[in-house]
C-alpha cells in the first residue's frame, strides 16, 4: 500500500493544541481526546508545519543520535495510529516549502505514543460545537 507523503489534522472535526511539550487533540465527531509524549509532540508539531513524512524523518536524524531505522519505525507507527483514528487525513504537498526553524528540536529519540481517552465522550458529544456548519462556530447549521 502506498504512505501519503504528506498529511494534515482533520479539521474541522479533529482541534489540537501543543502545551509544554505534550499535544492534545480532540476528535469532535468520536468524542475521544488523545495526548502524545514529547517526541509525538514534536512530529505534530512538523504536521502542522506542513512538513512532509521525509521532512519529519530528516529533522528527527540531523536532532537525535538514534538508529535511522529505528527513528523511521517510530514515525511511521505513529502516523498510522494518527490516521486510524482520523486524526489526520492525507493532504497535498504545500505550495511553499515549510519553514522549520521555530520548531524545538530533540536530543533524544524514543518511539512516539498517543494515548487515547474516552472517559468524557458523552460530554463532549453533547457540546452545541456539533451543530455547526463548515465555518465552524458560532455559525449554527441551517436546516
Amino acid at each position: 500500500m502506498h504512505q501519503p507523503h504528506y498529511f494534515k489534522f482533520n479539521t474541522p472535526r479533529v482541534v489540537q493544541e501543543t502545551i509544554e511539550g505534550e499535544t492534545v487533540m480532540i476528535d469532535f465527531d468520536s468524542g475521544a481526546y488523545y495526548s502524545t509524549d514529547q517526541v509525538g509532540a514534536l512530529i505534530c508539531s512538523l504536521l502542522e508545519k506542513r512538513a512532509g513524512v521525509g521532512e519529519i524523518l530528516a529533522f528527527i536524524s540531523s536532532h537525535c543520535s538514534a538508529n535511522p531505522v529505528d527513528i523511521e519505525a517510530g514515525v511511521q507507527q505513529f502516523l498510522a495510529e494518527l490516521q486510524a483514528e482520523s486524526l489526520i487525513i492525507p493532504a497535498a504537498a504545500p505550495a511553499n516549502h515549510p519553514s522549520l526553524a521555530e520548531v524545538a528540536p530533540l536530543t533524544c529519540f524514543e518511539p512516539p505514543r498517543l494515548y487515547k481517552y474516552t472517559d468524557m465522550q458523552d460530554l463532549l458529544l453533547l457540546d452545541p460545537i456539533h451543530e455547526v456548519d463548515e465555518a465552524g462556530w458560532p455559525l449554527r447549521k441551517q436546516n
